[in-house]
């Protein structure tokens, strides 16, 4: 029914813009149509978020959070407007429409986007948003004069549905995502995965000239050997089952359950994460490193005995 209706109302109308935009592409008379399909510095576009009924991103310099701070609210909303346009800026802050060869937007590439209306910044910072309990408020902030690592955006592409060459943003096409720079020089919070191998140590206080600085990092060859014994303990475990070495096993396998029951739940939780909480799956991983040592010991005057 779907099918037949729009195969016979091929011609672009006032509704449309309620539609996605690979549908807006196949109207006729289309403005999303006739639109360049690359993506490059300088170029201007508009963003529109794949949750639905979010729309466009839009940003007016009359609304804006409360509390004074003069940072405008970014929202999603139907429909094009003035409001909707925003300027894909490089890190170097210049439009560049004008270099040749055009410099086109590739996967992992650092942008900004600068509101073509407000002059403002499109930024995120660490506030929910108000009506929502996940994410992170959007906002427009700052101007085009200046700028500052919370404007970075790194571009994240997920699939594209052309015969296009991939790893390259192309207008309509290709599903990404907008990751806000996960390393400038205040990360604070982490992911469960890197907490084994030690990636990103934590400041326990402020970096002000009065306070006295401590700085969360551990010992890094204790740190990848626990991370190590760990890992190849599941393999380990068929050999160890019998034998000799069975009664390792069965000291064992406490050591590791602990360190996977204080671990692996943090991948289900939907929080923000620090490294302090593998604190506890580490007091288990050193425990199986020591225990991992002794087994070896062991092992090895059997064999000279």
């Amino acid at each position: 029914m779907f099918y037949v209706h729009f195969s016979l109302l091929r011609n672009r109308g006032t509704g449309d813009y309620k539609m996605p935009s690979q549908f807006q592409a196949l109207q006729r008379n289309s403005v999303v149509a006739h639109q360049p399909h690359d993506v490059a510095y300088g170029s201007l576009i508009t963003l529109r978020s794949n949750l639905p009924g979010f729309g466009l991103v839009y940003v007016n310099e009359t609304f804006n959070f409360p509390g004074g701070d003069q940072e405008c609210i970014a929202v999603g909303i139907g429909g094009k407007q003035k409001h909707n346009w925003w300027n894909l800026v490089s890190t170097n802050l210049t439009l560049e429409n004008s270099t040749s060869p055009v410099k086109h937007i590739m996967d992992g590439d650092f942008v900004r986007f600068l509101h073509e209306g407000t002059g403002r910044w499109l930024r995120t910072g660490v506030h929910k948003p108000y009506h929502l309990g996940w994410g992170r408020r959007m906002f427009a902030d700052g101007n085009d004069t200046s700028s500052s690592l919370l404007d970075l955006w790194r571009v994240q592409i997920e699939s594209e549905d052309s015969p296009m060459p991939k790893g390259q943003l192309y207008a309509v096409t290709t599903s990404f995502r907008l990751v806000a720079d996960p390393d400038h020089h205040k990360h604070i919070e982490s992911d469960p995965w890197s907490w084994p191998f030690l990636l990103y140590p934590m400041r326990l206080v402020s970096w002000a000239d009065d306070s006295i600085k401590c700085y969360e990092v551990g010992n890094l060859p204790l740190w990848w050997a626990s991370t190590l014994c760990c890992l190849v303990y599941p393999l380990q475990m068929g050999y160890w089952h019998s034998g000799e070495l069975k009664k390792f096993w069965d000291a064992s396998k406490l050591l590791w359950g602990g360190w996977a029951l204080h671990y692996l739940p943090f991948f289900a939780m939907a929080r923000v994460t620090y490294i302090h909480h593998y604190l506890l799956a580490l007091y288990f991983a050193l425990l199986l490193l020591a225990f991992e040592i002794q087994c070896v010991a062991r092992w090895y005057m059997l064999k000279l005995l």
